[in-house]
């Protein structure tokens, strides 16, 4: 029994050394029968979170090499004033409490990223890895921009992205496995406060925004 709790002073010790939290930004803690837990906390901007899940996002061993995959002399003309609004990397976001904020997953994979270049967007959409998809056409509808894209096993999917505040995007298609995504670029994503679901050893429940 001594040991048991010399082991529960000695972990809850630990964490509030390596993450200096206060109580007001620990959001979920729970301790399983196997004395592995789950600890959801608010980190600031530019944490090493925000890093790391940019590190399992491009841990993807593919690279990305538009020429092997795609015909170099691509007929599709596209409208460069329009394209020149999205260029660069893009992730998700989430929000709680109407606020927006970056997230770190107990899975992976469960953020949204996109790099959008001048012909192609690369997506890294849960465990699908980093697909290339050439943009064909782009065209704007009441200030939804839509972009035509094709699959490097040319079929042919629709991307539809909106501009929002807060340097955000809402961006919905049927290649995403979440129906609405929320996107930032990456040098906002790291000016966010970051939630954080940390689960060593283990994988764990999603946090809920809402």
């Amino acid at each position: 029994m001594l040991k048991k709790y010399f082991f529960l002073l000695l972990m809850l010790f630990s964490i509030n050394q390596l993450f200096s939290q206060s109580i007001k930004d620990t959001l979920l803690y729970h301790q399983n029968s196997d004395n592995s837990y789950q600890l959801v906390f608010i980190d600031a901007p530019h944490s090493s979170y925000h890093q790391k899940v940019f590190e399992s996002l491009m841990s993807d061993n593919f690279t990305i090499n538009e020429k092997s995959v795609f015909n170099s002399d691509s007929k599709f003309s596209i409208d460069k004033k329009i394209i020149t609004k999205f260029l660069g990397d893009w992730i998700s976001t989430c929000t709680y409490k109407d606020k927006v904020y970056a997230y770190y997953p107990s899975e992976p994979y469960y953020n949204v990223y996109i790099k959008i270049t001048d012909s192609t967007i690369v997506l890294n959409d849960f465990n699908e890895g980093l697909v290339p998809y050439a943009i064909k056409e782009i065209t704007k509808q009441n200030n939804i921009y839509v972009f035509n894209v094709i699959s490097p096993s040319s079929e042919e999917h629709t991307i539809y992205l909106f501009m929002m505040k807060n340097n955000l995007i809402a961006v919905k298609s049927s290649i995403f496995n979440r129906p609405n995504v929320w996107l930032t670029k990456k040098k906002n994503f790291l000016k966010l406060p970051i939630i954080v679901n940390l689960c060593p050893g283990n994988k764990c429940e999603e946090f809920h925004f809402n």
